[in-house]
C-alpha cells in the first residue's frame, strides 16, 4: 500500500488509543448479513483495537440482538464502539435508528462511532439526529470522507467529529498472510463484482457473469471452506469471537476470488479497498451516491491502481 495510506491507518489507530486507552469496550453492530465489505470493516476495527491497545472487549452484538439493559450493566469505564461503514443517514434506517437508540440509552458512557459515509436525503432527519446527539456529553463521530465530515458540522461543538480512513485498510497485513497461504492462484480471468442494490449507478452497464457478495451472496459456498483465524499468525491474535470467525471466512473467500483475477471491475467500495490492499490494478465504477468518488479521491487515488469510470449518477431511488 502507498505510504500515505499506512500513515492514515496509523492516525486512526492513534486517535482510538487516545479515546479508549485504559478502558474496556463493547463493539456493536456486527453485520449479521452477507455484505463482505462490512465484515472487512468489523475485522479492521478488531485489529485496531487489539494490535496497539490490546483492549479487553466485554461485549459484542448485532443491531437486532442488542439488549440495552445488558449494556447498561457493563462497567462504567466500558466505552461503546459502533461499527463504521456506509449506513449513517437515512438510506439504511435500521442502522441509524440503532445508533440513535444507543445514544439515548448510553448517555453516561463514552461512545465512539467508527468512520462512516454520511448521506441524508431528508434535511429534517439530519436535524433530528443533530438534536439527539446534542444531548450526549461524550460522543465521538468519525467520517471517512470530506462530504461526511462537512455534514457532521451540523453537530454542536461538544460532539466531537473526526475525519479518518476506513478501518478495513488496517487489514493489509492479514490480507498478505492469506495471500501467502494461497500460493500461486489458478487464473480466473475477469472478475466483475457489481452491486445489485439501489446504490448501483442507474446508467451502469451490466455484463454476463457478474457476481456480488450481498443479496444474493456469491461468496457463500467458498466462505464455507475457509480456514479459521487460528490458522494464521496475525489473524489468531485479533479475531477470537464467533462473530470474528464468520467475518474472517468472508474476507478469506473474497481474497481468494480476487487473488487469481486477471482483471477486476467493481462498483463496491470495499472491493476497491481489497484490490488496493492486494496491489491489483482494477477498473472502478462510481456508485449512485458518490460514496466511492468521495473516498477514493481523499485516500486511495495516489496508488494509481484504479482506472476510474464515471457513469452519470441517476435519479436517487425512492
Amino acid at each position: 500500500m502507498a505510504g500515505s495510506i499506512g500513515k492514515a491507518v496509523g492516525a486512526l489507530e492513534r486517535e482510538l488509543d487516545g479515546l479508549l486507552a485504559g478502558r474496556r469496550v463493547a463493539v456493536l453492530d456486527w453485520p449479521n448479513y452477507a455484505n463482505a465489505g462490512d465484515h472487512f470493516i468489523w475485522l479492521g476495527q478488531k485489529a485496531l483495537l487489539k494490535r496497539r491497545m490490546k483492549l479487553e472487549i466485554l461485549h459484542e452484538t448485532t443491531i437486532h440482538q442488542v439488549d440495552f439493559a445488558k449494556i447498561g450493566q457493563l462497567p462504567r469505564d466500558c466505552a461503546l464502539v459502533c461499527q463504521g461503514g456506509g449506513n449513517f443517514g437515512d438510506l439504511y434506517p435500521s442502522h441509524q435508528q440503532f445508533r440513535e437508540a444507543m445514544v439515548a440509552a448510553g448517555r453516561e458512557r463514552r461512545i465512539v462511532m467508527m468512520p462512516q459515509s454520511v448521506n441524508y436525503r431528508e434535511p429534517a432527519r439530519l436535524a433530528a439526529m443533530t438534536r439527539l446527539y446534542a444531548t450526549h456529553s461524550d460522543l465521538h463521530v468519525m467520517a471517512r470522507d470530506r462530504r461526511g465530515y462537512d455534514a457532521l458540522a451540523a453537530l454542536p461543538p461538544h460532539v466531537h467529529r473526526y475525519l479518518h480512513i476506513d478501518s478495513a485498510l488496517a487489514l493489509a497485513p492479514v490480507v498478505a498472510e492469506i495471500v501467502a497461504s494461497l500460493g500461486d492462484a489458478a487464473p480466473r480471468g475477469v472478475v466483475r463484482l457489481r452491486r445489485r442494490d439501489g446504490e448501483r449507478a442507474a446508467t451502469a452497464k451490466s455484463f454476463a457473469g457478474e457476481i456480488d457478495w450481498h443479496a444474493p451472496d456469491d461468496l457463500a459456498e467458498l466462505a464455507r471452506s475457509a480456514p479459521p483465524p487460528k490458522a494464521f499468525r496475525l489473524a489468531k491474535k485479533y479475531f477470537t469471537s464467533p462473530y470474528d470467525v464468520k467475518s474472517f471466512a468472508r474476507l478469506w473467500a473474497a481474497v481468494k476470488v480476487f487473488h487469481g483475477a486477471a482483471r477486476i471491475e467493481t462498483d463496491r467500495l470495499h472491493a476497491h479497498i481489497l484490490a488496493v490492499m492486494l496491489g491489483k490494478p482494477h477498473r472502478l465504477i462510481y456508485d449512485r451516491y458518490g460514496k466511492i468518488e468521495d473516498f477514493s479521491a481523499l485516500w486511495t487515488a495516489e496508488t494509481g491502481l484504479a482506472d476510474v469510470v464515471k457513469p452519470k449518477r441517476g435519479q436517487q431511488p425512492p
